[in-house]
């Protein structure tokens, strides 16, 4: 499996999800065609979850994080771990990330 990098993507609270869909955690369900059970970004098993908006990011050699593109993906996140002040970058298998629709 491949490793990749990623965060929280900022100013993404207002997107709601797909027609045909209550929350995020229930597109990133369908689509993966299982019921997620832990935070991808704690790695904690959680009943709570959500579909967290998040962006692949890549080290500059100044050793400063920035997002690759303004591609999202909805992975799931536990409560604690999905805000918009969780700056913190963390590793998640590329095949849990979903693509989320363009608005």
């Amino acid at each position: 499996m491949t490793k990749v990098y990623a965060a929280n993507a900022q100013g993404t609270y207002d997107l709601d999800p797909p027609s045909g869909y209550d929350a995020w955690i229930d597109y990133w369900n369908s689509k993966k065609g299982l019921i997620a059970g832990k935070c991808r970004q704690c790695n904690e098993q959680s009943k709570d979850l959500v579909g967290a908006h998040v962006q692949l990011v890549e080290k500059r050699s100044d050793g400063q994080w920035y997002y690759k593109n303004n591609v999202l993906y909805i992975v799931p996140s536990c409560i604690g771990c999905n805000n918009h002040n969780n700056k913190t970058v963390f590793s998640v298998e590329w095949d849990d990330l979903v693509p989320a629709p363009k608005a």
